[in-house]
């Protein structure tokens, strides 16, 4: 249904852990969405989106899905919840982020979250096992989430990554919490 509204509709992203639940558009250039929302109207929170390079189906080895961090915890400023101090539990019981497409459900495992500087490799595309092992390091080499469930990356597991900006408004930090494909199923709603 959304996707005959919105032809960039790429899936609904739910994190229910942070009462976080957005439509996703893919970008077809470059900050398309960050000032447009997903009706198509100028606005300073934008739209939640992927980049170009990420994989519309969800199956890239290292997909961004990428949000505003807005003040009133809108579109992605819920994300720095998770930093405060006294908030360690909020994912004792739910560390899962869904995906919902016409097609399929995904649930994904949130293992990490960390800071990192805009542009900087955390971004770069990951084609082969040699580059998927190396960006999985540079994730654990940053994650500050304490008793993160220990997933199985034998197998190198689909990674996305929910990032948005940190710190002082125009600064190049970034904060992003990483997620592996842990199960999906056919979405029976369709």
């Amino acid at each position: 249904a959304l996707k005959s509204r919105k032809k960039d509709f790429v899936g609904w992203l739910s994190f229910p852990a942070l009462d976080l639940s957005y439509p996703v558009c893919q970008e077809k250039k470059v900050d398309q969405y960050l000032y447009v929302t997903f009706d198509g109207k100028k606005n300073s929170s934008g739209c939640i989106f992927m980049d170009k390079e990420s994989s519309a189906t969800f199956d890239g080895r290292s997909d961004f899905i990428f949000g505003h961090n807005m003040r009133n915890l809108s579109m992605f400023g819920s994300l720095k919840t998770l930093l405060r101090k006294g908030n360690e539990h909020l994912l004792e019981k739910n560390h899962y982020l869904y995906i919902y497409t016409e097609e399929k459900v995904i649930r994904y495992e949130i293992f990490a979250y960390y800071n990192a500087k805009a542009g900087s490799s955390i971004y770069s595309l990951v084609k082969t096992d040699e580059q998927y092992d190396a960006f999985l390091k540079m994730i654990e080499q940053r994650n500050v989430y304490k008793n993160h469930p220990t997933g199985d990356f034998g197998q190198r597991p689909e990674i996305l990554t929910l990032s948005t900006c940190f710190g002082k408004a125009g600064g190049d930090t970034r904060f992003l919490v990483s997620a592996y494909k842990q199960k999906e199923w056919q979405n029976q709603s369709k």
